[in-house]
């Protein structure tokens, strides 16, 4: 099969409200598991068809955002596991502040995380040289 991203995915991993975009009562609990700057991919246990516009929600987002933490997009890809589905999921509006606010704390976190790991082989290789 051939790959059709064009942005670097960042594993992640928190809940989410999935929505319908004009059906507000057809939603369903699913977890965030990667963002680019494309788009999500979303683990979900109820299927949704390829095509469908879709809200993200967040009630709990771990960025900063002004009112509801809301994006939109649409099912680009639906894939059957074990578990129930994971869907990909692509921005229709990659300016609005929830998507930019998202994109950002990833990017944050992600540094964060290399900084840290940075720090941990300087150090690693730093008490390998050192005998007593």
């Amino acid at each position: 099969m051939k790959e059709r991203r064009s942005h670097i995915r960042y594993p992640v991993n928190f809940t989410v409200k999935l929505l319908r975009a004009g059906v507000p009562s057809a939603s369903s609990e699913g977890v965030l598991i990667d963002v680019s700057s494309g788009g999500v991919g979303i683990n979900v246990h109820k299927e949704l068809k390829k095509g469908t516009d879709v809200v993200i929600e967040w009630s709990d987002p771990p960025f900063y955002v002004e009112g509801d933490a809301i994006a939109k997009g649409r099912v680009i890809s639906v894939e059957k596991d074990r578990e129930g589905y994971r869907l990909g999921i692509r921005f229709s509006d990659t300016d609005s502040e929830v998507t930019r606010n998202l994109l950002n704390w990833v990017h944050r976190e992600v540094s964060r995380q290399k900084r840290a790991q940075s720090g941990v082989n300087r150090l690693s290789r730093h008490t390998q040289k050192v005998r007593f």
